[in-house]
């Protein structure tokens, strides 16, 4: 239905994967805690002192996360193929997939995002 939707207004509809961790992310730094039960309702980051309500933290997460979909070299920009594929990583143009390309992830780090 939201595909649906956001067709009629031109939209994209970027979703994040099912293990992203949107919500022990910390939105600030990148640190990323070990376990967050939904008891918790404030995130507090130990390596940048961020605190933020949980829900605010993984929508951010979730923004920084399609933000780099968007501006990524794979995800929006013309002529630029990941690993040589025209599709872009995605099967976007032939099917109902959500994938629109991928993401580079920093060996060992834990962080998706660079500051």
């Amino acid at each position: 239905m939201l595909e649906y939707k956001a067709g009629w207004y031109g939209a994209r509809v970027i979703v994040a994967p099912t293990h992203f961790p949107s919500t022990k992310r910390c939105s600030g730094c990148g640190w990323v805690a070990p376990r967050m039960p939904l008891s918790l309702r404030t995130f507090r980051c130990p390596w940048c002192g961020l605190e933020i309500d949980r829900d605010l933290n993984a929508a951010l997460n979730l923004r920084q996360y399609g933000l780099a979909v968007l501006s990524g070299p794979t995800g929006s920009s013309p002529g630029s193929d990941a690993c040589g594929d025209p599709s872009g990583g995605g099967t976007a143009g032939t099917s109902r997939s959500t994938s629109y390309g991928s993401l580079k992830q920093e060996a060992g780090s834990g962080r998706l995002f660079s500051r």
